[in-house]
């Protein structure tokens, strides 16, 4: 939507569309150099292991909350996969996960664990030693 104000006078139509031209053309060049530094930046990374991308049933639950980010690839096949009534109650639905999306999750569970839970615990002791 473009709001056009139109005052020939004052000459304030043609001084906004340029400013708005000038504002578009500003964030495309900022996307552009966006997509541009993710692009470079990709190049040096390094896809992760085997073992970074296994899942382990027993720690993929330990919390209440269950996230999983999906890469495009992933949700599209998971997307043509059927989901199983067990029975009245329950439901199981099957995932496709690359090892990128594999190894993202357990890296999100560790720096959780490491960096939150821990960090929670070492501040609860050390109120009740004050």
């Amino acid at each position: 939507m473009m709001l056009v104000v139109d005052h020939p006078e004052l000459g304030l139509r043609s001084q906004f569309l340029h400013a708005a031209s000038h504002l578009v053309s500003e964030l495309a060049k900022a996307s552009l150099e966006g997509v541009q530094s993710m692009e470079e930046k990709a190049r040096h990374q390094e896809y992760p292991t085997r073992e970074e991308a296994d899942l382990i049933p027993k720690y993929l639950f330990d919390d209440p909350i269950f996230i999983i980010h999906m890469c495009h690839v992933c949700r599209a096949l998971s997307r043509t996969l059927p989901a199983f009534h067990l029975d009245d109650e329950f439901q199981k639905i099957e995932l496709k996960l690359c090892r990128i999306c594999r190894a993202t999750y357990n890296c999100q569970r560790r720096i959780k664990y490491f960096k939150h839970d821990l960090l929670c615990i070492k501040r609860r002791n050390d109120n009740t030693n004050c």
